[in-house]
């Protein structure tokens, strides 16, 4: 039996200019994937309803057809998923799968499209492309793979590209290559990207603009300089301070967000972070709260109590006193941080 609606995304609204990169943040089940595949008109099960309006270039998206969407799809928007290993065909050869793409969008005969693959893998940095392309999947590096799902994503040119987790399952040296291809092709070809992930240091320097999405919503979206300079949603600041930082000492305790996501089927009266968020008030339990809009241009957030106001200071010294878990390991997280940098500004 359906055990219920989930709206995975609801009531999310972004725009993308030429050339520019949109960084979507948030915790697994947030709903970044699921809105980087409605825009890509990848959710079309039976089970799936889109509502609301997806415009590229001024083409209506919702509502196409998949014989419709194939037309778009590779030579307008173009998507690199998050696992390589299964988003590759095992069986197939790496060089057959880039040929099959090109072959298929853009007509070309099987010589072209052989020479075309090889000037795509040598692009995305693979050594010895003649000979790698007719290699299987699994005789390829996780960080070969990736790159060879790059290629296939920008093999036809696109002008949108969506990065799902790009970098997920790579080791830290691989993660810094793969993103720093992805910004070298961007700029080559002027592409517009959205880079999906769940960490805010990944979208730090490379995106021009960030939001920030919980539980199918957006709780927070701004450009990049002012969402580190001055983020105001509790969400916002619990994910930058779980990012691991390189002054730690060894074997410190890393800072996490206690609780867990909220059931989308049965969702919390309110703010539906506000059973995880060290500054809820009984405001925030029975009053959802709407995006407002920041000081600084283009930056908007959804919170009763934003981050920097006396409001929020003493939302917190209120629940500390009262003894709520959340906001106790939040102010154990934040006194450890205060003495790092005293530590480390005396020496």
């Amino acid at each position: 039996m359906p055990a219920g609606t989930v709206k995975a995304v609801d009531g999310v609204s972004f725009e993308l200019a030429r050339g520019k990169t949109l960084g979507i943040v948030g915790e697994s089940g947030s709903g970044k994937t699921v809105l980087s595949r409605s825009i890509m008109r990848l959710n079309i099960g039976d089970n799936v309803h889109t509502t609301g309006s997806v415009t590229y270039d001024g083409k209506e998206l919702v509502g196409r057809s998949v014989k419709e969407m194939q037309q778009l799809w590779g030579v307008e928007l173009a998507m690199v998923f998050q696992d390589p290993m299964t988003s590759l065909n095992p069986v197939v050869k790496v060089g057959r799968q880039l040929t099959e793409h090109l072959r298929f969008h853009l007509g070309v005969s099987k010589s072209e499209a052989r020479e075309t693959a090889v000037q795509l893998l040598r692009s995305v940095k693979i050594p010895e492309p003649e000979s790698r392309i007719d290699n299987y999947p699994h005789e390829m590096s996780g960080g070969m793979r990736q790159r060879v799902c790059i290629a296939i994503a920008l093999a036809c040119g696109p002008r949108l590209l969506f990065a799902d987790e790009p970098t997920t399952a790579l080791d830290v040296t691989v993660q810094h290559q793969i993103l720093n291809l992805l910004d070298t092709q961007q700029q080559e070809r002027f592409m517009s990207m959205v880079m999906v992930t769940h960490d805010l240091g990944v979208v730090a320097g490379r995106a021009d603009e960030i939001i920030v999405m919980y539980a199918g919503k957006v709780v927070e979206k701004a450009p990049t300089s002012s969402l580190f300079s001055d983020m105001k949603h509790p969400y916002t600041e619990a994910l930058l301070r779980s990012i691991p930082k390189v002054s730690q000492p060894k074997h410190t305790r890393l800072a996490s967000i206690l609780g867990r996501p909220p059931d989308l089927i049965n969702p919390p009266k309110g703010c539906k972070f506000s059973p995880r968020c060290a500054y809820a008030q009984k405001k925030c339990h029975e009053e959802e709260p709407t995006l407002s809009a920041a000081a600084a241009p283009g930056h908007a957030f959804a919170c009763h109590f934003p981050i920097g106001t006396d409001e929020s200071r003493a939302a917190f010294e209120r629940n500390l006193a009262e003894g709520l878990p959340v906001t106790l390991a939040a102010a154990g997280q934040s006194r450890f941080d205060d003495d790092l940098v005293s530590t480390n500004g005396g020496r």
